[in-house]
């Protein structure tokens, strides 16, 4: 193929020829070393490719050379490396129907064989008159050819069918071996970007700017372009941040965002509404058509030059919150399969970054919210306080001011039965006296002695319920001799004897507090007597310092746990409290004890010194007038 079948045969010839092998022999070989070094010198495919076509540029006069690689499970084509062919070209490169499995060698393409029929317009527009083909051999199977192009029909000789062949093997293995070595370093690249990218979406709740630092570190490492939008609860989108390495590109893609904000049917909606990422390896005009809004926005979509696209939606929580899209361009590098799944990876942990940062936000609003609500119930509370504050003092000074008026009464009821009904209980008896000293009819004077006895008792009662509602011993004689005349006259009435303890150094008080004593003491008898059905009850009354001590004991039945306290112990803790002291009621079972503890001021002992000249007569005048009522 390609060479002319008839030899001459002489020595000379024969010398010659050997000589010629020999040479292309030696020339092969020297191709082969240095293809090898090439491909050794450094694994990275975008820098032994240009040098192995470059290389064979020396050995095979083609004009033009390209190494094509087919990604089967995307169905596409792409130029790893080329020389002296059209972007057009390139672009418009179509799967072709079967596998080129050996070395195909076209010296016409008017003759062109069926594998590759179908391009032959594509090559008469490319200027294209002669080509061979060179299958890669990779790992995985024929997956990339060879191609040197001719744009003059060529006759291939036997030297360059070998050198393409050995030429095609080198750039296999090359493509292998870069693979693998563009795969670990880019997977090395992912994993060092994912991880500054969790540091930055962690490090601030502003989501807006953590998010637009992740996308400046992310161009051009991972990609030309790198867009991140949020949606709104309109259902439009707002572009958060985008970015390149020209300010005036990213001038005019918001420029284009505000001009032409994407329609419901555009692919960044589209892969919104799927919740699944929207992945073109190769961006074609039919793709970029249906984008467009009008031929402007064409124009200004095709002036980006976007060759590979990934849009991957922002979704927590079942929620979609919006897109990242990575767009390659100028760079002509374009994503893969990894690719996507690497940009999903960065779109769920962006996503949940926005997620807490606005739940935390909300969080705060709500916080927000209940401290207003707090503050203003707190103010609502506080003046309710100040106003049942208020309502408890008018309420005290209301109690205060009842039992006042209600000491005053019990005076006015004392003076009223001992000055008027006394008097004529009084008068009455000496009357029924002067007519039984007259009467001489024995019917007469049995009728007289009985009334004499009634009237005696009468007054009687009458002087017992007078000092009963305000004796005149508390303020003549002061508060011991009351509480023993009291206690006395409380344990012939009642059966119930009383054991008195009054501390010698008591003294006179305040009548205030002698009154307030006086009136625990009669209220708490009362109880036992009504209530406890006690046999016995003591009283043991100390002053201890500026202070008055008082506690009445039973050993009756006690009080239920939890009694519902009467008018007559609310009224003793009231006279109390208005004097600054405490009273509490203990029953732990069996009996009832009655604790209360009075202050004395400071200007109660006046009052006291005042009283105690003239205790000794006092009680003497006292005990006079009672003697002196009961004998008139």
């Amino acid at each position: 193929m390609g060479h002319s079948d008839s030899v001459v045969s002489s020595p000379a010839a024969s010398l010659s020829g050997r000589a010629s092998f020999q040479a292309e022999d030696k020339s092969s070989l020297e191709m082969v070393v240095e293809a090898t070094r090439a491909v050794l010198a450094d694994p990275s495919l975008s820098s032994v490719l240009p040098k192995l076509l470059q290389l064979a540029r020396q050995y095979i006069p083609a004009d033009a050379h390209a190494v094509w690689r087919h990604y089967e499970h995307e169905n596409r084509w792409v130029v790893l490396a080329s020389a002296g062919l059209s972007e057009r070209y390139q672009r418009q490169f179509e799967p072709a129907g079967s596998t080129i499995t050996e070395l195909v060698a076209i010296s016409d393409i008017a003759e062109l064989p069926k594998l590759v029929e179908h391009r032959r317009k594509l090559y008469a527009d490319e200027g294209i008159r002669s080509l061979i083909i060179a299958p890669l051999r990779l790992r995985n199977g024929i997956q990339g050819t060879l191609v040197f192009y001719f744009r003059q029909p060529h006759v291939f000789s036997e030297q360059e069918l070998k050198l393409t062949d050995t030429l095609a093997n080198l750039a296999a293995l090359a493509v292998d071996t870069a693979e693998s070595y563009d795969a670990l370093e880019k997977e090395k690249q992912r994993s060092q970007f994912l991880a500054e990218a969790s540091k930055l979406l962690s490090s601030s709740l502003d989501y807006e700017s953590t998010l637009s630092s992740v996308a400046k570190v992310a161009v051009p490492q991972i990609a030309d372009w790198c867009a991140i939008d949020l949606l709104q609860e309109d259902g439009t989108l707002r572009r958060v941040s985008v970015q390149h390495v020209d300010p005036a590109k990213i001038a005019m893609a918001h420029d284009l965002m505000k001009r032409y904000p994407p329609h419901p049917d555009s692919n960044i909606f589209l892969a919104m509404k799927a919740g699944v990422s929207g992945f073109a390896p190769e961006m074609t005009d039919e793709m970029l058509r249906s984008e467009q809004i009008d031929e402007e926005h064409g124009k200004l979509l095709r002036s980006i030059g976007m060759k590979s696209a990934i849009i991957s939606p922002l979704i927590a929580r079942e929620r979609t919150l919006g897109t990242i899209t990575f767009v390659m361009a100028e760079s002509n590098r374009r994503f893969a399969q990894p690719d996507v799944q690497f940009v999903e990876d960065l779109a769920r942990r962006a996503a949940t970054a926005v997620d807490n940062a606005r739940l935390h936000s909300s969080v705060e609003d709500h916080r927000r919210e209940l401290q207003t609500a707090n503050d203003k119930l707190e103010h609502r509370v506080e003046e309710r306080t100040s106003e049942l504050r208020q309502a408890a003092i008018s309420l005290r000074d209301l109690s205060t001011r009842l039992l006042q008026i209600q000491d005053e009464e019990r005076r006015r009821i004392a003076r009223e039965l001992h000055d008027s009904l006394g008097q004529h209980l009084t008068a009455a008896k000496l009357n029924i006296d002067i007519a039984l000293a007259g009467a001489t009819d024995s019917d007469a004077k049995e009728k007289l002695t009985r009334a004499q006895r009634e009237v005696e008792q009468s007054v009687q009662e009458v002087r017992t319920l007078s000092h009963l509602l305000h004796p005149p011993l508390l303020e003549e004689a002061g508060l011991p001799s009351a509480l023993d005349w009291y206690v006395k006259g409380f344990a012939e009435r009642s059966g119930i004897p009383v054991e008195l303890e009054l501390d010698p150094n008591l003294g006179r008080l305040s009548r205030e507090i002698e009154t307030t004593i006086f009136r625990v003491v009669q209220e708490s008898l009362t109880n036992v007597h009504r209530h406890s059905g006690s046999s016995s009850a003591s009283i043991r009354i100390l002053r201890k310092g500026d202070e008055v001590c008082m506690e009445i004991s039973d050993s009756g039945k006690g009080m239920a746990p939890d009694p519902r306290l009467g008018v007559g112990i609310q009224g003793m803790r009231e006279r109390v409290r208005q004097l600054g002291g405490s009273l509490q009621i203990e029953s732990p079972g069996v009996g009832t004890r009655v604790q209360a503890i009075v202050p004395i001021p400071a200007n109660s002992n006046s009052n006291s010194n005042s009283n105690d000249t003239t205790a000794s007569g006092e009680v003497g005048k006292a005990r006079s007038n009672a003697a002196g009522f009961l004998a008139e």
